[in-house]
């Protein structure tokens, strides 16, 4: 019944023509998406500080001279304070000769804010902006959304959670994520540089078509609200790009916040490294064959590997954590392969959620996962770690959007892949896995768990342990306001749960 009711109300969308993938079907990931190096000449930073992360990008884009490659590739990427600082420091590396490219997911509804005009203005300047997945319409394809995240400059490149967005990196004065990126430098950068030209050249990125400026014909009054957007698409896109004195004084702040943060941060050898990515090019006709698999999701099986290997404790940091029957088996084979194996999970609460239709997909199913043996901790809201912030974000609240685990004592993965059916089976995701370095294993294990013991401690469905050991609801401190409002989800998260 449930399928019936989903392709009642998904088929108009879907009955489309779609282009016929040109991608080869593949038994091994291919080359430039996959790299393993033992060599220990990579080297990898812990970006926890969300401020101080934005420093370092600003650092490495600074740094890029005649020739230099630089590689920026988001699923989000906004027109505010975050994007406008790093679109100026862009133009400038681009006119002192650099090679920069700008790779941006266009599938997201409601999100997609780096638009023709600001493109166009970027190409002033020497930049190269691509689009990737403008389906447009095709609501089918549009679900296969790149949701990678780098930021490379010669020879180094940060990759993690974050997008390009004020809320990652501490300056949002109502909301601001609990998020983590690396910084990574040695031979593996090249190979995360070509999985940026994988998808730079695949068939599905395009490049970003400079905004036409409409024609007056007599009194069309359609014409005249046209050439008034097109005006204003003009003069924003152009101040984007513009240094003001206000923007220099917050360059300032930003860096008197958060130098002395960097230059304390703990830079580890990666002696067992491996890079993965999914492949670009998926769209909906390849969903439904054998080999999609195989062809185009390639990470999610190098996380299995990972999980079913553990023989003491996994630990996740997720913003969603919606389980399919896949991550359910894997799950459940590791914590009844031992009783002394502990799984834990970090992730948002009502409270902290930024989408109320994955919020209504977790608490559905939180008894189940309860009863499964794994343990929950939900993100308060409450600041979990000293973090530098600007004077207006002080008061606001956060969320979790980092993406990491601990598997045992000596591995880690940091990537841009949730726990949720998304990235398990439509987003193209990429990540790093470092294996044999005990101290980074224990610095971000330290991390994580400093998140948790502010967090809340799930006893069942209902209730949890605030960090003072208060009993409250597992929603968090919420209004009656919300918590009814999320009543109202459950049914579409039943509905939609396999695009969850």
């Amino acid at each position: 019944m449930k399928y019936i009711v989903i392709a009642l109300l998904l088929v108009p969308l879907m009955v489309v023509a779609e282009e016929k993938s040109t991608t080869t079907a593949v038994s091994s990931i291919p080359e430039a998406l996959y790299a393993r190096d033992l060599s220990g000449d990579n080297s990898m930073t812990l970006l926890e500080d969300g401020m101080t992360s934005f420093q370092a990008r600003l650092d490495l884009i600074n740094s890029a001279g005649k020739d230099d490659r630089v590689a920026v590739e988001y699923f989000i990427y906004e027109l505010d304070d975050a994007g406008r600082l790093l679109n100026q420091a862009l133009a400038r590396a681009s006119e002192r000769g650099a090679d920069v490219k700008i790779l941006v997911d266009r599938s997201a509804f409601g999100t997609f804010k780096f638009n023709r005009f600001v493109a166009a203005e970027a190409k002033t300047y020497g930049i190269e902006t691509k689009y990737y997945n403008s389906s447009g319409i095709f609501f089918s394809t549009a679900q296969f959304r790149n949701h990678r995240k780098m930021f490379l400059v010669g020879g180094k490149v940060i990759t993690g959670g974050r997008n390009v967005a004020n809320e990652y990196f501490g300056m949002d004065k109502d909301f601001n994520f609990d998020d983590r990126d690396i910084l990574l430098e040695g031979p593996i950068v090249d190979k995360v540089y070509e999985s940026f030209m994988a998808f730079w050249n695949d068939e599905r990125s395009s490049i970003a078509k400079d905004p036409v400026k409409p024609t007056l014909r007599g009194k069309d009054q359609n014409a005249k609200s046209k050439l008034r957007a097109y005006k204003r698409g003009i003069k924003k896109a152009s101040r984007f790009f513009k240094e003001t004195e206000s923007d220099l004084e917050l360059l300032k702040s930003i860096e008197s916040k958060t130098r002395h943060r960097f230059n304390e941060l703990t830079t580890h050898q990666c002696y067992d490294i491996v890079f993965v990515s999914d492949s670009p090019g998926a769209q909906f006709s390849e969903r439904k064959e054998a080999s999609y698999r195989d062809d185009f999701k390639h990470l999610r099986k190098e996380l299995y590997k990972r999980v079913m290997d553990v023989d003491d404790r996994l630990l996740i940091s997720t913003p969603y954590f919606i389980q399919n029957k896949r991550t359910e088996g894997v799950i459940n084979r590791v914590l009844s392969r031992d009783e002394d194996i502990t799984v834990e999970v970090f992730t948002n609460s009502l409270a902290t959620t930024d989408h109320m239709i994955m919020s209504a997909a977790l608490y559905k199913s939180l008894k189940d996962t309860l009863d499964q043996g794994v343990k929950m901790y939900l993100h308060s809201g409450d600041q979990t770690e000293d973090v530098a912030l600007l004077d207006r974000a002080q008061s606001s609240i956060f969320g979790v959007h980092s993406k990491s685990h601990v598997y045992d004592e000596d591995e880690i993965f940091i990537g841009t892949y949730n726990i949720d059916n998304r990235s398990d089976f439509y987003n193209a995701e990429m990540g790093i896995f470092c294996k044999g370095n005990r101290e980074l294993t224990a610095e971000l294990e330290s991390s994580m768990r400093a998140q948790m013991e502010k967090s809340l401690d799930v006893i069942d469905s209902k209730t949890a342990l605030d960090s003072e050991g208060n009993v409250i609801s597992s929603k968090g401190n919420v209004t009656l306001g919300k918590r009814s409002k999320l009543f109202f989800y459950y049914l579409p998260a039943w509905l939609i749960e396999f695009l969850l």
